[in-house]
């Protein structure tokens, strides 16, 4: 499964989703995560390791380097059998907007004097309280 289908996010900032793998086969798998519809630079592929009988939560994260709304294909798929795979749909919105650029300022500012870097935190405290 993949939770969430949709993200929003800002310009430069991590969109990650979360897929969820079950194994029921009596053997260990390697299966591979791999998008479709993103630009090249956007796109990479996933391997990942899962013990026989077993469930695992796995990361994908995609950072967008422009505003763009794309529609984005991945497909899971076993290294070991060509007819265990699953293609899933989802969508990733980049957007450019100061209560996300002030969100991404929670983060840290690791070029910023101390006294600019607690401005900073507040800013992207509130920015995460405000946008929830």
């Amino acid at each position: 499964s993949l939770n969430p289908p949709v993200i929003n996010t800002g310009i430069g900032q991590p969109a990650v989703y979360s897929f969820t793998l079950t194994s029921t086969s009596s053997a260990n798998d390697a299966f591979e995560i791999s998008t479709s519809g993103l630009p090249y630079e956007w796109a990479f592929t996933k391997t990942v390791f899962l013990p026989r009988g077993s469930t695992k939560t796995v990361p994908y994260e995609i950072i967008g380097s422009t505003q763009k709304d794309l529609p984005v294909k991945f497909t899971v798929r076993s290294l070991s059998s060509p007819l265990i795979q699953q293609q899933l749909n989802a969508r990733l919105i980049t957007t450019s907007s100061l209560l996300q650029d002030a969100k991404a300022a929670s983060l840290g500012i690791p070029l910023f004097p101390n006294s600019e870097q607690a401005i900073y935190s507040i800013i992207g405290f509130l920015a995460n309280v405000i946008w929830v």
